[in-house]
């Protein structure tokens, strides 16, 4: 963290490699992010510069990636948001322009999200709302005994009496009847 590259002549990330901006970290270069390279955004963390992803991948952990320059997609790119485990509206990125069009983004995430991943452009950045994350419930076995997923409040999660959704993993303990 705090630290800073510079590069006169640009950075290229690509066949494997990865850049990985952490916390308070600053590049000052133009960066290009090419086929099989990543840019991991660890933390808030500025580019003094352009930034073009051609084939790359982006890949989100925590904080905000400052451009201080553009941000161009060119072809099919990814943003991997797999990391991401709440629910909410995290702001991605901040940029000074956008030159290409944010459906070119393949928008990555784990398998713990139930209902939606959105990449929202707006005049100065990027952001992503994520709704509906799997959870992990408890059975508790109730009065009758028996495993129900009809709506019934047999689950608990996060010590709260809950119901059971497609998508969220079980566990279950004491007695009763599956």
């Amino acid at each position: 963290s705090n630290a800073t590259l510079n590069a006169t002549q640009g950075l290229t990330v690509s066949g494997g490699a990865h850049l990985r901006a952490i916390n308070n970290s600053t590049v000052t270069a133009d960066v290009l992010v090419g086929s099989k390279g990543v840019l991991d955004i660890a933390g808030d963390s500025t580019v003094n510069g352009d930034i073009t992803v051609s084939g790359g991948v982006l890949q989100y952990e925590s904080g905000c990636l400052r451009v201080e320059g553009t941000l161009t997609l060119d072809g099919a790119c990814s943003f991997d948001v797999s990391n991401i485990k709440k629910e909410g509206l995290y702001t991605l990125m901040i940029y000074d322009g956008l030159v290409g069009n944010i459906d070119q983004l393949e928008v990555v995430y784990g398998s713990s999200v139930r209902t939606q991943a959105e990449l929202i452009s707006t005049d100065s950045g990027l952001m992503l709302s994520i709704e509906g994350f799997s959870r992990v419930l408890n059975w508790r076995s109730g009065a009758t005994g028996t495993w129900q997923n009809d709506g019934v409040t047999t689950w608990n999660y996060d010590s709260t009496t809950s119901t059971y959704a497609d998508g969220d993993a079980v566990s279950f303990t004491g007695g009763g009847t599956v």
